[in-house]
């Protein structure tokens, strides 16, 4: 049987929410068509899924609002694009052989904000696959992207860090 952790249960909580399960107040006036938003998530991840990252982060503001959830090492909020890919991609690309590979399973819009569900997939430097599964929850200005809020299952990425990162005196 497959459990769900707490994160988990909270992402597909706010899946159903963004889907029209609860009153959602209207969009901000700034908002893009649904449709266009849509369109525009879906081209930046079909680049992201070919190894091509840079699509996504052309959109992402300098100064976006980016959280990871939870407990994990890569936990906390970041204020800037370069303050988010220093700590978090810059880190990986330490640990892994190459890019986390998305395959989006759902995409959810409403207004300026998107939810995509994905499964992320590559291989550590020892070899070792590494697949997690994702929620990241966009907030859009336009067609840039201003804030993202990231759900995924963190205790795989502090697995993944506690085997390919040196330790401290050792």
């Amino acid at each position: 049987m497959k459990t769900f952790s707490g994160t988990n249960l909270a992402a597909f909580g706010l899946v159903l929410t963004l889907a029209g399960c609860s009153v959602a107040p209207p969009p901000a006036p700034h908002t893009a068509p649904s449709h266009s938003t849509r369109a525009l998530v879906q081209e930046l991840f079909d680049a992201y899924a070919q190894g091509n990252s840079r699509p996504f982060f052309d959109h992402v503001a300098d100064d976006v609002h980016w959280t990871i959830t939870g407990t994990n090492m890569l936990s906390g909020e970041y204020h800037s694009k370069r303050e988010f890919l220093d700590a978090t991609y810059g880190r990986l690309a330490r640990v892994l052989k190459g890019p986390v590979r998305p395959a989006v399973q759902r995409i959810v819009v409403e207004g300026n904000d998107a939810v995509v569900q994905w499964r992320g997939s590559s291989t550590s430097v020892q070899g070792q696959p590494y697949d997690n599964e994702y929620v990241w929850v966009l907030r859009f200005d336009g067609a840039r992207i201003v804030e993202v809020t990231a759900y995924f299952d963190g205790g795989r990425l502090d697995a993944l860090f506690r085997a390919t990162e040196p330790r401290p005196g050792g």
